[in-house]
């Protein structure tokens, strides 16, 4: 279930929109061949994308900053991203 209307997890993904609906961001992160081995995997690649590309529209920039933006981001807009929670 989504946060109520009033939530700031709810201003969260307005701010942040509908990711498919920037310029089929999902399908042409799709393209993107993913170079790891499928064994021990946590994450897909695009969920990784995702973070990564939220996290640089959130004024991160470098592997800790985006890591720490994604740590903590709201439950919610990490399900809306696909991402499987861990320590959340």
């Amino acid at each position: 279930m989504l946060a109520s209307a009033s939530s700031p997890d709810t201003a969260l993904l307005d701010q942040h929109g509908d990711i498919d609906a920037v310029g089929g961001l999902r399908e042409r992160l799709a393209l993107v061949t993913d170079p790891r081995s499928p064994r021990g995997l946590r994450h897909s690649l695009m969920s990784i994308l995702l973070i990564v590309v939220c996290g640089l529209a959130a004024d991160k920039d470098g592997y800790t900053a985006i890591e720490a933006w994604a740590n903590d981001a709201p439950a919610v807009l990490l399900t809306v991203l696909g991402v499987r929670l861990l320590n959340h």
